[in-house]
């Protein structure tokens, strides 16, 4: 993770843990929980935000405004964004960028509103232990 262009170091320790691992995989606070789940052997059974750390899975970035006047989803080598003026979707190759077609970020949307509605639901009733099946 990065403050102010600092680097800050996450560590986590679980009891009885006698050796480590090192990721120097970009992250936010979004991915200590889907981390610490796999970590201790949790099989989350709901999409969530965040993504665990020693896994394989590409990032899965979600950024807007409070007041919803931006939004950007960014996922492998696709970024959509939406001003509230324009949609633009595009594809990031090495050191530039490509606006390709709209429909080609449907899958980035989808994948955020299955997010935002799981995660609406989870909050709203109370259920995350139902989300969670122990090994």
């Amino acid at each position: 993770n990065t403050i102010a262009g600092k680097n800050v170091p996450l560590i986590i320790k679980l009891p009885g843990q006698t050796t480590g691992k090192i990721s120097h995989k970009a992250s936010s606070h979004l991915d200590i929980m889907p981390t610490i789940l796999n970590l201790v052997g949790a099989k989350v059974t709901s999409p969530m935000f965040g993504r665990d750390l020693f896994g394989d899975s590409s990032p899965f970035i979600i950024t807007n405004t409070y007041d919803d006047n931006f939004e950007q989803i960014i996922s492998g080598d696709l970024k959509y964004l939406n001003d509230n003026v324009s949609l633009k979707c595009l594809r990031y190759t090495t050191k530039k960028q490509q606006e390709i077609d709209i429909n080609t970020c449907n899958p980035l949307i989808t994948k955020r509103n299955i997010i935002q509605n799981a995660v609406s639901i989870l909050i709203k009733r109370n259920l995350f232990n139902d989300y969670i099946e122990t090994k």
